[in-house]
Order: C-alpha cells, then structure tokens, then sequence
C-alpha cells in the first residue's frame, strides 16, 4: 500500500511539474521578412512569429510600419504566424523603415530598406507648368525651360510629392514648349500665352505678386522691373533722389563757407 501511494505521489510530481513547465514558459516572438532590400511596387512579405515553446500561438496584434523620420505611419492588424503584406507605395520615402509588433507588454522590431526611385512629372495646364514630384526622394535637378527660341534655367527642390506651379509668361501668341533635365524631356506645341509687354519668362505662382521671375537666371531671362510701365517710374524716382542728395550737399558746404568766413 505504501508503495501504491509513494508511485502515485511520484507520478502526480511529474505531472503537475510538467504542467508548470508549459504555463511557466514565456511567448516568445520574432518577425520575419523575404528580404531586406525592396523597390517601390514591391511588397514586403512578413510573418510574426508568436511561439510558446513549440506551440504556434495565433492570436490578432497590431504591427506598425514607419520609415526613420515617422513622418509615415501605417497601422495594420494581422494574425501571428500568418503570411501578411506591405506594398512599398510610390510616395513612401526611401531609406531604412521599420516594422514593430506589439504583443501585449512587448514589442518586436525587424529593419528593411526602401531603394531610392527619382521620378517626375512634366505637365502644361492653360500657361501654367505644373513640375509633380512622383519618385520617393526630394527633386532637386535643375530645369530648362524653353519658350519659343528662348531658354530659362530654374533649380528646383520639390519634397516627395509635391508639385510646383510655374506661371509661363510671353508677349501674347502661340509658342512651342519644352521642357526638360538631365533625365527627362517634355514638349507641348501650339500653347497660347498672354503677354506682359516683351517679357519672357518662367514665374512661380508663390511669388507671383513680387517684381522677378522667380529663379530664372542667364541673359535671356528677362525681368519684369525692367518692362516699360516700371522702368521710366523708377528712373524719375532715382534722380528726385539724386536731386535731394546734391541739394543737401550744397547746402551743407554753404554753411561751412559762410562759418569759415566769420
């Protein structure tokens, strides 16, 4: 009898022992990704891993994606040990991003890269060319713009997708345009522009209020101050100013002979 009861002791210590063992086990968890580089149009396919010992837990968690500056968050809700996907979309930056898990206390991080892709977009609304920074890195080329025979270079920065409107100005008429950089070229024929006296230029609508055409550079960019209805008034303003000036000298030379005399 006493054996009886010291085997069934010794079995009930292996199994509650047993038991302990399995609830004492933590989850353990990891994500999983095919690869570590990818293009825009790719998807990233991943898997968190959730594991208790060797038992697969599938249970619902919130994963996030963010590239390095958080600046673009996507939230997601998956099932663990499941294949999910995350499309690299055009407007997401390049550079490393992150997927992170959170499973209840705990967060789980894997890195990924997205490759740099320069695109832009060249477009003629009315006179109006509309510069669309579709690629996923600031564009910062320079730009020809050609209007008739003649060419204004602009330097642009445009943030990831943004767009930049520029006002195309000529002495009225039809023109052929082309625009182009070191990449990509844009024609558009027959564009009919309204003029502004014999200026020819490329003027951004931020800056249109101002007296220059913004960013335009090289003699055959023209600015506006110099136009007929503001050149005659500036010059009639510089010499009321040159008069005053010579005015104020005589009369303070004056004063200083008339004070040497006494």
């Amino acid at each position: 009898m006493k054996k009886l009861y010291f085997v069934l002791i010794l079995s009930l210590f292996f199994i509650f022992s047993f038991i302990f063992q399995i609830w004492g086990e933590e989850l353990r968890a990891d994500i999983k990704i095919d690869k570590q580089v990818y293009s825009v149009g790719e998807k990233v396919k991943f898997q968190v891993l959730l594991l208790k010992g060797e038992e697969k837990i599938s249970r619902e968690i919130e994963v996030y994606f963010y590239d390095n500056s958080k600046k673009k968050i996507v939230k997601k809700k998956i099932i663990s040990n499941k294949e999910e996907e995350f499309e690299i979309k055009k407007e997401y930056p390049a550079g490393y991003w992150k997927i992170e898990a959170v499973i209840g206390q705990r967060n789980v991080t894997k890195l990924f890269i997205v490759k740099e892709k320069e695109e832009v977009k060249f477009f003629i609304e009315n006179d109006v060319l509309i510069i669309e920074n579709t690629g996923n890195v600031p564009y910062r080329r320079e730009v020809q713009i050609k209007i008739g025979e003649k060419i204004i270079t602009q330097k642009q920065n445009i943030p990831v997708g943004g767009k930049k409107r520029i006002k195309l100005i000529a002495p009225e008429g039809i023109y052929d345009i082309e625009v182009c950089d070191e990449k990509n070229i844009y024609k558009k024929e027959k564009v009919h522009l309204r003029g502004t006296g014999r200026v020819i230029g490329a003027l951004e609508e931020s800056f249109r209020k101002g007296s220059t055409l913004g960013g335009a550079r090289g003699p055959e960019a023209s600015l506006e101050i110099f136009s007929p209805r503001y050149f005659l008034p500036l010059v009639f303003l510089v010499s009321v100013f040159g008069v005053t000036i010579l005015l104020l000298l005589e009369k303070r030379l004056r004063k200083k002979v008339v004070n040497a005399e006494e």
